[in-house]
């Protein structure tokens, strides 16, 4: 008998030496937005793979994973992830948000999961050569860029006397793009605007005149191609370019810089609220732009972050991928200005044409900053959109 306690206690300490030594060997973690960008309140799936890759089983496992704050969970789960001190098991409800189930057939694997602040902790055991994968049905309810910085996953030794922990460095982003701006001055606005880019475009014989060709950036229409031009040349595709007082052609102008008014500075809140409401309409315009077949240029002094080259900065475009470059760079912008507006004005002016449409997106306009529209007005021979969102209900 006496053999047998020996034996076992000198198996349990060999165990115990292995497990710890080997604590987190072979331990794989992951994390995976299922799509970016996004709609505000729009459900994606956050993708969660934890394998085991060693030979030996992880009889304790604990996952610590930091999320943004702002994340809220799918409709009948917890509210938001920043609700502290709830507990939720996977045997109770069937239906919770951080539910794992085991890739490999083997069921359910009952955990408990402990949210605080900006961090979820679950806990589990693994098998050898185990996967296990979650999704959970998240969404962001303001525009933004959230991000998610990976994990960190402990490991117990055999007896459960100490811990050993990994650390897993991510750098995935969900970009969430601001929401369409719902404003009866606003349809007034750009319904008379774009009824006169209508009459412009039809007071001409020929509203299709081609006078010359350039290179495919990929911004313009596959019709617009020239396969005759492009056969001539060796591998580059051309498109046609059209007479700009006969194709229908805008800038967007989208400004973010507030300056001081008579009235003194507004607060931060109010700023950002205007700041806010700029980058709305400023999705809507270009998407009405888009629908109605107009060829628009976006300008702003917007820095967006996360990328080196996200705006099609002064290139006239159409369609769904130079549209969906705008939302995106919406999406990433700050409410911090790279340049003065006056500085994105000369840009537009240094483009502008006689027949090409503006429409200028601004939190406020002063009077010292006139005289630069009315330049626009003179080297286009049209009038300019001046959108003031200070003023403007949402």
């Amino acid at each position: 008998m006496l053999v047998v306690v020996v034996s076992v206690i000198i198996l349990a300490i060999i165990l115990e030496i292995i497990s710890y030594k080997f604590a987190v060997d072979g331990i794989q973690y992951q994390i995976t937005p299922s799509k970016t960008p996004v709609e505000p309140n729009e459900t994606l799936d956050l993708v969660t793979v934890l394998e085991n890759r060693s030979r030996l089983p992880k009889t304790f496992v604990e996952v610590c994973e930091t999320v943004p704050d702002t994340l809220k969970l799918s409709k009948g789960t917890a509210s938001t992830l920043s609700d502290t001190g709830r507990e939720y098991s996977d045997a109770q409800s069937e239906t919770a948000a951080d539910k794992l189930v085991s890739s490999l057939g083997q069921g359910e694997d009952e955990i408990s999961v402990k949210r605080q602040d900006s961090t979820i902790k679950s806990t589990l055991y693994l098998l050898p050569k185990q996967r296990l994968e979650r999704r959970t049905s998240i969404s962001f309810e303001k525009r933004g860029r959230y991000l998610f910085r990976g994990s960190t996953v402990s490991c117990g030794d055999f007896l459960g006397f100490k811990q050993k922990t990994k650390e897993f460095k991510f750098f995935k982003e969900v970009i969430v793009t601001p929401t369409r701006a719902e404003s009866i001055e606003l349809d007034k606005l750009l319904g008379g605007f774009m009824g006169d880019i209508s009459v412009r475009r039809f007071l001409h014989e020929d509203p299709v005149l081609t006078i010359g060709f350039h290179e495919y950036t990929g911004t313009e229409p596959m019709k617009n191609i020239s396969w005759i031009r492009s056969a001539k040349s060796d591998d580059e595709l051309y498109v046609k370019s059209f007479d700009h007082t006969i194709e229908p052609c805008a800038t967007v102008i989208l400004n973010v810089e507030i300056q001081r008014t008579k009235r003194g500075r507004q607060s931060s809140d109010d700023a950002v609220m205007m700041i806010e409401k700029c980058y709305s309409v400023a999705r809507t315009v270009c998407e009405l732009m888009d629908s109605k077949g107009i060829k628009y240029s976006f300008i702003t002094n917007a820095r967006a972050v996360g990328s080196e080259k996200i705006w099609p900065d002064a290139v006239d475009g159409m369609g769904q991928n130079h549209l969906n470059a705008i939302l995106e760079g919406l999406g990433r912008a700050t409410h911090v200005a790279e340049e003065s507006f006056a500085a994105s004005l000369s840009k537009a002016a240094a483009h502008a044409q006689q027949g090409r449409s503006h429409i200028i997106i601004t939190p406020q306009i002063t009077p010292a900053q006139m005289p630069a529209v009315e330049r626009l007005k003179l080297l286009s021979g049209t009038e300019v959109a001046v959108i003031e969102t200070c003023s403007l209900e949402i």
